[in-house]
């Protein structure tokens, strides 16, 4: 993904770093999800490829709605649709990872998470630690 090669700005690295201007851009993207779980902070980890290029991964998540405390009204109520409609297509998420491996088109802003390990392949990530988060929309490619 052309996500993969963005560079990692400065001043992203501390937990609470002020979100840079690169995080503000919205993204709608087409990329083949791999998999997803349930993560201990309540989100959807989705890992997603780039079409054709399994091993050229990021992770994107779909956050818990009841923990966006600070978020605007209209992301909150973007990213309780999205959750619901990927809960209806794909099944519910549990704490083990569950293959998909379907064409998907999804939106949402890029996020510098910080650098945790993330692997790429099928585990997904980027090394840059760059995430699409939080999922806005996301549809099975072809019904959006």
């Amino acid at each position: 993904m052309e996500l993969r090669a963005l560079p990692r700005p400065q001043g992203v690295d501390a937990f609470n770093a002020t979100r840079v201007s690169q995080e503000r851009v919205v993204y709608r993207l087409r990329a083949v999800l791999l998999r997803f779980t349930l993560a201990s902070d309540g989100d959807i980890h989705l890992a997603i490829a780039q079409p054709g290029e399994p091993a050229a991964t990021v992770i994107a998540e779909i956050p818990d709605p009841a923990r966006m405390t600070g978020a605007p009204d209209r992301y909150r109520n973007q990213v309780t649709q999205a959750r619901r409609g990927f809960i209806q297509t794909f099944g519910t998420p549990t704490n083990v990872w569950k293959e998909v491996d379907r064409a998907v088109v999804l939106t949402g802003p890029i996020f510098y998470d910080y650098r945790h390990g993330q692997v790429g392949g099928k585990f997904a990530g980027a090394e840059s630690g760059i995430e699409i988060h939080p999922v806005l929309s996301i549809a099975p490619a072809g019904k959006t």
